[in-house]
């Protein structure tokens, strides 16, 4: 389990810095052809599959699932005040 807490950590700091990434270029202006490319969902994926597969129960992939969506949730609803 120790192993997993260290990958989840550093999964949800990518899904962070991600996420910051996308809000910085779309806040200055880059077109979304090029902002699409920082996309925190292919991080989140390649979390879940490789959570799949370390993960020795249902119960700590349901949490470590949790855990990879619960950053994506303020960075989107920051961005989607920011819109209106």
């Amino acid at each position: 389990m120790a192993s997993s807490t260290r990958a989840c950590i550093g999964f949800i700091a990518a899904i962070l810095a991600v996420g910051l990434v996308r809000f910085a270029l779309t806040a200055s202006g880059v077109p979304n052809t090029l902002t699409k490319y920082a996309s925190m969902s292919v991080v989140i994926l390649m979390g879940a599959l490789y959570f799949g597969v370390v993960a020795h129960s249902w119960k700590e992939q349901l949490v470590l699932s949790y855990l990879l969506i619960l950053p994506y949730q303020p960075v989107e609803k920051v961005v989607f005040l920011r819109r209106f």
